[in-house]
């Protein structure tokens, strides 16, 4: 006979196991949410000319083509983003609903990689409640819901995976494990930097990244495999990161710009920008779940700027 409030058998086991069937149901709504608000959209934005520049992009010409990426983009070296729908219409065609259909499959994708990256650290239940919160944002709705904004998702797909990979590579008890983990890490670093500029600091977070060993459990101190290990698996990132400069250089007429110039950053008139644009996060944030109002009261004059970008 048990001891009054003593656990019963297995319910240590049986707990975890709820909140994993029950925050898997919730993430499988989210995506079902997602699946329906796209079922018969069409092309949006950007979409029109990203298809066309694909369509026109045979091989792997979008990532080698300075001349023919710059009809594209002069100041963004995105390549992933066209190579991506042009996987798309080798498969399916000029068809929306299959593009649409990716869209959710990759958000998918990120919520495993995600689910696998966190749970050795927070457990099943609080990765889940995170991955909830991610997936159901309405930034991440915005990401998902627009094909040209595709390669971001995609992007931290392969961000997540290079994570997974050089965690592995500092665990693993062999060194041939820990040279085939490395070389995987990179390669999904590699892609991530092609797919958004955003990625290319990773190998910064790479750098002080804990180990995990086989089992998922996380390695501490003197078990992580010390400053020799860390920097062999580190080794083929900065490889990556140094040929991204040289690609970059050769792929744009200047290493740096996005949509605007330094230059006029460093300005009055573009440091005010910066100011106001920061000013106006919270009812950017806030809006869309409809709480403008308490927005706009942290930010004066500002609460409608979410609506008209």
């Amino acid at each position: 006979m048990s001891r009054p409030g003593a656990a019963r058998p297995g319910a240590s086991v049986a707990r975890p196991r709820a909140a994993l069937w029950l925050g898997l149901a919730g993430l499988m709504l989210v995506l079902i949410g997602h699946a329906l608000l796209l079922h018969g959209a069409f092309w949006r934005g950007d979409d029109p000319s990203l298809l066309r520049h694909a369509l026109d992009s045979p091989g792997l010409r979008a990532f080698h083509d300075a001349a023919h990426w710059q009809a594209l983009s002069p100041s963004n070296l995105t390549p992933w983003a066209v190579q991506s729908l042009r996987l798309d219409a080798l498969a399916a065609g000029l068809t929306p609903d299959f593009f649409y259909a990716r869209q959710v499959a990759a958000l998918a994708a990120v919520l495993v990689a995600g689910f696998v990256l966190m749970r050795p650290w927070l457990g099943v239940g609080p990765a889940l409640a995170a991955l909830g919160v991610f997936a159901g944002s309405a930034s991440t709705a915005s990401v998902v819901q627009q094909l040209m904004t595709r390669h971001y998702l995609e992007g931290l797909l392969f961000a997540l995976l290079a994570l997974l990979a050089h965690g592995r590579s500092l665990g693993a008890a062999t060194p041939s494990g820990r040279s085939g983990w490395a070389v995987a890490a990179a390669a999904a670093y590699a892609l991530a930097c092609t797919a958004k500029e955003v990625y290319v600091p990773l190998v910064l977070v790479a750098a002080v990244w804990p180990a995990i060993e086989a089992g998922d459990r996380p390695q501490v101190g003197a078990r992580a495999g010390g400053w020799r290990r860390r920097a062999l698996a580190l080794g083929p990132w900065v490889l990556v990161a140094l040929a991204y400069v040289l690609w970059r250089r050769a792929m744009l007429p200047s290493m740096v710009g996005g949509y605007g110039t330094l230059s006029a950053l460093a300005t009055p008139e573009g440091l005010g920008a910066i100011l106001r644009a920061l000013a106006g996060l919270p009812a950017l944030w806030l809006a869309p779940v409809g709480w403008g109002d308490a927005g706009r009261a942290l930010a004066p004059g500002r609460g409608d700027d979410w609506q008209t970008g």
